[in-house]
């Protein structure tokens, strides 16, 4: 997804949203297993030649268990600092499946926008009108800054998406 990023700059929501889907499939069956990732971003997303969606690069994964010692160090900020949840970065805090699904969030604005959401950023509808705002809400509903108020699980992120793929957006 990062080649595609480097090539074209944006992607469309028909190319987008079905990936994202596909992510979130793959982060529900790794948190099923009680696996985090830790660094969902564009160039850990990989496309096959049939157009198969792969998430690679299970490195800085750990296990979602306290009593594990876990597959890389605990209470250490990992990732890649743009898609980092903020939890993360706070001493002492726990990070579970939600900080992938706040990397999901960035991702996705990254895909729609061309640019990484840093600071006060543009929603993908603010840049381009022609988009699905109900976009705008996965998005900012991912990246809350508190795991509680974002999404849960993939799932849940996941039939958002769903929905505004197979539901037009009803006209005002």
């Amino acid at each position: 997804v990062q080649q595609m990023l480097l090539a074209q700059g944006v992607l469309s929501p028909a190319y987008a949203l079905p990936i994202t889907q596909h992510v979130c499939d793959a982060l529900a069956y790794a948190h099923s297993q009680g696996v985090i990732h830790r660094d969902i971003k564009p160039a850990n997303v990989m496309l096959t030649k049939d157009g198969r969606v792969k998430v690679a690069d299970f490195g800085l994964a750990r296990l979602d268990d306290p009593a594990q010692p876990g597959l890389t160090q605990t209470g250490m900020a990992m990732g890649t600092p743009d898609y980092v949840a903020p939890e993360a970065l706070a001493p002492g805090c726990v990070v579970d499946s939600r900080a992938d699904l706040y990397a999901i969030g960035v991702m996705l604005c990254h895909m729609l926008t061309g640019e990484v959401p840093r600071g006060m950023f543009e929603l993908p509808s603010e840049r381009n009108a022609a988009l699905d705002p109900r976009i705008d809400e996965v998005i900012t509903k991912a990246m809350r800054q508190r795991p509680d108020e974002r999404y849960q699980t993939a799932a849940a992120l996941r039939a958002d998406l769903d929905v505004i793929l197979t539901q037009p957006l009803a006209a005002k």
